[in-house]
C-alpha cells in the first residue's frame, strides 16, 4: 500500500512540475508613479550620476541629486571608500549621511569672528 501511495505522490508531482513550469511567468506593470531620482541627476557629470546610482536610499538619492551643492556632491563623493574607524569601506549612503550631518553641525565651514575679537590697540 505504501509503494502505491508512494507511487502515485511522484506520478502527480511529476505532472504538475510539467504544469508549472510551463505557467507564464507574471509580468509586473511599471510603476509610473514613481519618479527615478537617478533621472533628476541628468544635468549632472558622469561621476556624480554614477555616484547617485549606487546610492539604495531613494532618500538619500533625492538629496544628493536635488538638495547638495556641487560641493557637498564631491564631499561625499571623496568620503565613499574610504575607510571607517572600523576599517570597512564607507559606502555611497552612508557617505551621503556624513555629509548630511557635517553640514547641519556646520563642520567644514569657516568660523566667523564674534564682534569685539580684535585684539584692542593700545
Amino acid at each position: 500500500m505504501k509503494k502505491i501511495a508512494t507511487l502515485v505522490t511522484l506520478a502527480l508531482l511529476s505532472a504538475t512540475s510539467g504544469l508549472i513550469s510551463q505557467a507564464p511567468s507574471p509580468v509586473m506593470p511599471p510603476q509610473s508613479g514613481m519618479a527615478n531620482p537617478v533621472a533628476g541627476c541628468s544635468s549632472m557629470s558622469q561621476d556624480e550620476q554614477d555616484f547617485a546610482a549606487k546610492l539604495l536610499d531613494m532618500n538619500n538619492q533625492v538629496v544628493f541629486c536635488s538638495q547638495f551643492s556641487p560641493g557637498q556632491r564631491q564631499q561625499a563623493m571623496d568620503i565613499a571608500g574610504k575607510p571607517d574607524a572600523n576599517g570597512n569601506a564607507v559606502s555611497a549612503d552612508d557617505a551621503v549621511a556624513q555629509t548630511m550631518q557635517g553640514s547641519a553641525t556646520g563642520a567644514g565651514a569657516t568660523p566667523k569672528r564674534k564682534p569685539g575679537g580684535a585684539c584692542p590697540l593700545k
